[in-house]
């Protein structure tokens, strides 16, 4: 199955249409209504430069180590090893075991 998939549809009076389906396991809605937006601006305006990123993918790394120290991950942790606990004993399927940490 594709991760990203287009389909272009030609419709009768000459103009076309573009559907465009995203498996949410690759990006975030917020990523890809980013990449939409780009997009529609090079549609309008093809000599148009993108807008810089401002960001690398290190720099995305080193955020998201920092914020593993915080007390608002570390509860968010918590509550959901907790809830997979209580969802885990309502189970009608098998499930694996939790590996211990």
């Amino acid at each position: 199955m594709a991760v990203v998939r287009g389909i272009l549809d030609l419709l009768p009076d000459g103009r076309a249409r573009v559907f465009l389906s995203f498996d949410l396991l690759i990006a975030d809605i917020g990523s890809i209504r980013i990449l939409i937006r780009d997009w529609a601006d090079r549609y309008a305006d093809p000599d148009r430069e993108l807008r810089p990123i401002g960001l690398s993918y290190r720099d995305y790394v080193l955020a998201a180590r920092q914020v593993r120290d915080t007390p608002l991950y570390q509860r968010s942790l918590d509550y959901w090893r907790q809830r997979i606990t209580e969802l885990r004993r309502r189970r009608s399927c098998p499930w694996p075991p939790i590996p211990p940490r």
